[in-house]
């Protein structure tokens, strides 16, 4: 069985991002989606790989280097997945924005993910070969952001736009192959006040959170 818990925290100056969290970009994100699909055949995931992440260079830099093959990003590619760690989680900023406050519950409506939320790792404006898309399986565990009335008060009149800033830390679960698309689980989130993100009023943290396969 899978717990979920929230920890309420006071404002802070620290940001506490898991150490060896692994950072959300392009390489990283296809590595893991190529571990998780664990193709039969890996020639047009290295395509991809030495068109995208380590292009061929034509020429020697000088005469103690040689021009990079796709048989090294062959290489190259096959030793990055078999040392990706899924026990690690991507760390991705991003921000929201909280809802009118609950007397009864004392807290802020807040959803800080949604089953409509997902992150691609290119820009969002274009889609190239080797882009990946990440969505959520588990969001439902994640609402609310608890302050008492007279905090939430002083909250609002400090924040009348009412966005927060936050650290969301994901790990993969799965992916079906050609999809370019991860499934993954949210382990923790940490909300801050500030887009610096130094004010830390919140965290939710997920745990025992399992690989589906």
């Amino acid at each position: 069985m899978r717990f979920l818990h929230a920890i309420i925290a006071v404002i802070s100056f620290a940001a506490p991002v898991s150490a060896m969290a692994y950072e959300f970009s392009a390489e990283n994100a296809y590595i893991a989606y190529t571990k998780l699909i664990n193709p039969a055949d890996m020639a047009p995931y290295v395509s991809v790989f030495a068109s995208r992440f380590t292009p061929t260079t034509l020429e020697r830099k000088s005469e103690f280097s040689k021009p990079r093959t796709s048989e090294d990003a062959a290489v190259i590619l096959a030793k990055e997945v078999s040392q990706f760690d899924f026990r690690e989680p991507f760390t991705v900023s991003t921000e929201g924005a909280f809802g009118e406050y609950n007397f009864s519950r004392s807290e802020f409506d807040f959803r800080p993910v949604s089953a409509a939320t997902s992150f691609r790792s290119g820009p969002a404006w274009s889609r190239a070969p080797g882009d990946i898309e990440v969505v959520f399986l588990n969001t439902q565990a994640f609402h609310g952001l608890p302050m008492d009335a007279a905090a939430a008060e002083r909250f609002v009149r400090e924040k009348p736009d009412r966005r927060v800033f936050m650290d969301l830390e994901f790990v993969p679960d799965s992916a079906i192959e050609g999809s370019d698309k991860i499934r993954a689980k949210v382990t923790r989130i940490d909300v801050f006040a500030d887009p610096a993100h130094r004010k830390l009023i919140y965290t939710f943290a997920g745990v025992d959170v399992k690989r589906s396969n």
